[in-house]
This record gives C-alpha cells, sequence and structure tokens, in this order.
C-alpha cells in the first residue's frame, strides 16, 4: 500500500497535534483562566513577551477542542480541524 507523501504528512501532522493534546491535557486544559489572568497575559503580550504568549496559546487549546467537539457530526475530519485551530492560535 504506498502512501502519498500529502496524506503521511497530514497523518504525521495529526498524530503529532495528538500527542501533544494529550500532554497538555493533564495539565493545562484542565486549568480555568480568570479574566483578570487572561487581561495580564494580553497586557504582556502587547509588550512583547513570548511567555505570555506561550501561556495564552496553550490556555486556549480547550477552546480549540470545545468548538471541534461541535463538529463531530459533520464529514469534515477532526484531526484537520485541530490541526487548523491549534495554527491558528499560533499564529
Amino acid at each position: 500500500m504506498e502512501i502519498s507523501l500529502r496524506n503521511f504528512l497530514k497523518i504525521f501532522l495529526a498524530v503529532i497535534i495528538m500527542i501533544i493534546l494529550m500532554v497538555v491535557y493533564r495539565s493545562v486544559l484542565n486549568y480555568k483562566r480568570t479574566s483578570e489572568e487572561e487581561k495580564i497575559y494580553l497586557d504582556q503580550l502587547k509588550k512583547g513577551d513570548e511567555e505570555a504568549r506561550n501561556i495564552l496559546i496553550e490556555r486556549n487549546l480547550r477552546l480549540v477542542a470545545h468548538v471541534v467537539k461541535k463538529y463531530s457530526n459533520t464529514k469534515v475530519d477532526q484531526d484537520d480541524l485541530i490541526s487548523i485551530g491549534t495554527i491558528g492560535l499560533i499564529k
């Protein structure tokens, strides 16, 4: 069975994202942020703080997972949606 490079990369990316989500889930996704914390990190981000950016990305992965669940009954691949959502957070 041959697999194209594009399909391989698609599967590879999905696996990597799933691994990241599994690792992050136990520590970050269960953390509920407060609006005050979010404001602090947003202010730090505006000042160019890379750590604040990373924290905001990690803590909003929960939102990506929540939105993806809404599309579970569609024909859209959930791994693709998680990938797109995660890339969107990073950008």
